[in-house]
């Protein structure tokens, strides 16, 4: 399981199939700790999820925008493919649950840090449970 906050990089991107949707996301989430320098390193997180439902229907995916803070939780899955002969191992982090703390604006984001402390969430997707 995992759990981070950070801020969307760019609107997430669909890929439809015919009865369900899947959407890639990539968040920067600020390390916990400052390097050598005293500069606090961002890392991109990649993220998937899975919405199995109906198509046409809205998600807190259609919403978001680059900019926005969300909180994501997820589990980790690992995988191993055959590519060029070879197999590869990866993992997946795949989002069962995202909460958008904060909406991006078009005007500078001075605030935006603590609006993540005291973030009234207004949008909530947990993903079904499969199995």
């Amino acid at each position: 399981m995992f759990k981070i906050s950070g801020r969307v990089v760019r609107e997430p991107k669909l890929i439809a199939g015919a009865d369900h949707k899947t959407y890639l996301l990539t968040v920067a989430v600020p390390r916990t700790f400052k390097n050598k320098k005293g500069e606090i390193e961002t890392d991109f997180v990649s993220l998937q999820s899975a919405y199995i439902g109906d198509p046409a229907k809205k998600t807190v995916y259609d919403i978001l925008k680059k900019g926005d803070i969300v909180d994501v939780e997820g589990d980790i899955r690992s995988y191993a493919q055959e590519k060029n002969g070879e197999t590869v191992y990866g993992q997946n982090l795949v989002v069962s649950k995202i909460k958008r703390l904060y909406r991006a604006t078009n005007a500078a984001d001075a605030g935006a840090e603590a609006a993540i402390a005291a973030a009234a969430a207004d949008e909530v997707y947990e993903a079904p449970q499969q199995g």
